[in-house]
Formats: C-alpha cells, sequence, structure tokens
C-alpha cells in the first residue's frame, strides 16, 4: 500500500484497498491502466451538494490504476481557502472520455488501445445499468460523469485546530467490464474515510 500526504497534510491516497465491483451481467478484469481528466473537485455539506465548496478547477488527468497516482493526484486539490464548516461528501466532475488497457475478460479481447471511450453516451449507461446502480453515486450531466461519496464520518475544517486527514482509496480492479463482447471502462470504487489528528 502507497499513501501519500498533500499540502496541510488532509489528504492521503492508497490504491488497491477499494474493491470496484463487476457489474451483474458484465465478465471482469482488472485495468493496467486507467486514464480520467478530473475537471472539479467540491466537499459538500449534504448528499445533494447544494452547498459546495470548490477545492480544484483545472482539468488535469491522471491514470489512477498506477499506484504512483496519488502524489499527483493528491497535489491537485488547493485546500488552503476551504472555508471552515462540516463537510459530509466528495464531489468530482470527470470527463467522460476515459482511456484504460486491460486483460482479456469473458469474450472480450485484451484491451490494448489508449483510444479513449466515452462513458457518458447513452448506449454504457444502457450496457453496465447505470441508472440502476445510484448506490454508485454516479450521475451523466452532459458530457462528464459526476460522481457523489460520502464521507466515512464527516471532514471539520477549522482554521483554529489541526486539520484532520482524509483517506482516498481507490480501485480499477473491476476496470474492464466485457459486456455482449464488448469492451466498457468499469466504475473506479472510491472509499473516502476521516481520521481526526
Amino acid at each position: 500500500m502507497v499513501k501519500y500526504f498533500i499540502a496541510l497534510g488532509v489528504f492521503f491516497f492508497s490504491a488497491s484497498i477499494a474493491q470496484a465491483t463487476c457489474l451483474s451481467g458484465a465478465t471482469c478484469s482488472a485495468a493496467t491502466s486507467y486514464e480520467i481528466t478530473i475537471n472539479q473537485v467540491e466537499f459538500c455539506k449534504s448528499s445533494a451538494c447544494t452547498d459546495s465548496v470548490i477545492v480544484a478547477s483545472t482539468a488535469e488527468a491522471f491514470d489512477i490504476a498506477d499506484s504512483a497516482a496519488g502524489a499527483a493526484v493528491g497535489n491537485y486539490a488547493d485546500l488552503d481557502d476551504v472555508a471552515a464548516g462540516v463537510y459530509t461528501h466528495v464531489k468530482t466532475t470527470i470527463d467522460g472520455d476515459i482511456s484504460f488497457l486491460a486483460p482479456a475478460a469473458g469474450s472480450c479481447a485484451a484491451r490494448t488501445s489508449t483510444a479513449a471511450v466515452n462513458a457518458a453516451t447513452a448506449d454504457i449507461q444502457t450496457a453496465l445499468a447505470l441508472p440502476a446502480n445510484a448506490s454508485f453515486g454516479l450521475s451523466v450531466v452532459g458530457s462528464d460523469l459526476v460522481h457523489t461519496y460520502e464521507l466515512t464520518r464527516p471532514l471539520t475544517i477549522s482554521k483554529a485546530g489541526s486539520l484532520p486527514q482524509v483517506q482516498i482509496d481507490f480501485s480499477t480492479s473491476a476496470g474492464h467490464q466485457c459486456v455482449s463482447s464488448v469492451s466498457y471502462p468499469g466504475i473506479p470504487s472510491v472509499t473516502i474515510r476521516v481520521f481526526e489528528n
């Protein structure tokens, strides 16, 4: 397990703790590369995220299957201007184009091309039954994918005291989903935990 810290020691990341899900009707394999572009990250005070605080808003690409990605993702968010408050959710906006590499899965050949697949298109949503899997906190807004993750406990930011640590565990162990002999990018599993300093 690899851990990385960013400014103020608030976030640290580790790979392959959270377990990604092979969706019903799919055959899966782990992605050896899974490139996404994060457009925005917000802290929210509720699951509706109507009261969010933007902590990053510049498009940046990451390979979240790479164990070294944690340092890069960690440096993406700027926490200096996060308002004091209690946050319960993290919302990420990800470009719908996802590039992934993975071994064969079921009747799908190994994915060796780096060409992006647009995960926001209707055929992928249908094949992976995304509307029926609301528990993933995933929605499609325009051509972007929006994930809302609940923290394991509220994150309290206080300008007077030391900041808690937030650990983000992610997995692309089901990054290649094969449905009816067609390859699709799987939904990365993300678990966000809060620890007091």
